[in-house]
């Protein structure tokens, strides 16, 4: 959590019960629930999906040779390289 977050969360009494309060109703819930059943042709198809994105993906980000150009011009490196940035 950067720092400014922990300020508006955890600055003030109300805010950091409201904040503690979500947090660890969130965590008791994802702990102590049991998770639902996931079919298996639900796994076969997310694993399907997995390889087909996954192939694409790397097809454009290494195989594509426009990918670099590209990804220069819409990525704002040298202005995030000059941002004041404390974290």
């Amino acid at each position: 959590v950067q720092g400014e977050i922990i300020e508006r969360q955890f600055g003030e009494a109300d805010s950091a019960c409201r904040t503690l309060d979500t947090y660890i109703s969130s965590m008791l819930e994802a702990e102590l629930c049991q998770p639902a059943a996931v079919k298996a042709e639900w796994r076969t198809a997310m694993k399907k999906f997995q390889a087909v994105s996954c192939e694409a993906y790397r097809g454009v980000v290494f195989q594509d040779p426009r990918f670099i150009a590209y990804f220069r011009d819409v990525t704002p490196s040298a202005e995030l390289g000059r941002a004041n940035i404390g974290s």
